[in-house]
């Protein structure tokens, strides 16, 4: 198991952009998730506050490029800070057949209103009726496993 974390603090319209590279199939599984500066968990059930290696789009040119924010840009890879404007993220890999080839993302803070012209143009546009859709599925996936 291969874990980094780091914190973030963004103001209502930035944005953290980040981007590694593909962790599968190196990674048996691959994931990010979210929680507040005391260590708990953001709200994974409503919320689109963590991805792994299965729901992340990944670029053709091999990176994994997600979004951080308050607001929903409209691309595949946001995660959601749950009006956390300060809270940590978590990169975990499990499995990895090369450990000495985990790399660690690159980050930087962007304005919100800038996240198009920073991510490739074949990044799809997720509308807010397909957010919509997707949030519904990711809620009933996550309270099918507690019996709901």
């Amino acid at each position: 198991a291969i874990y980094a974390d780091c914190v973030y603090e963004l103001k209502d319209d930035e944005a953290l952009l980040f981007q590694f590279r593909n962790p599968s199939p190196a990674a048996g599984y691959w994931g990010v998730q979210l929680g507040s500066v005391f260590m708990h968990t953001t709200d994974y059930v409503y919320h689109q506050s963590s991805l792994n290696g299965h729901q992340a789009r990944v670029d053709d040119d091999g990176l994994v490029r997600m979004v951080l924010s308050k607001q929903d840009p409209g691309v595949p890879n946001w995660l959601d800070t749950v009006d956390y404007p300060l809270g940590f993220i978590q990169f975990r890999r499990y499995a990895m057949k090369d450990p000495g080839t985990a790399d660690l993302p690159l980050a930087e803070v962007i304005k919100v209103k800038d996240i198009r012209s920073r991510v490739p143009q074949s990044t799809p546009v997720v509308t807010r009726e397909k957010r919509a859709e997707q949030l519904v599925t990711r809620s009933r996936a996550m309270l099918a496993q507690y019996g709901y």
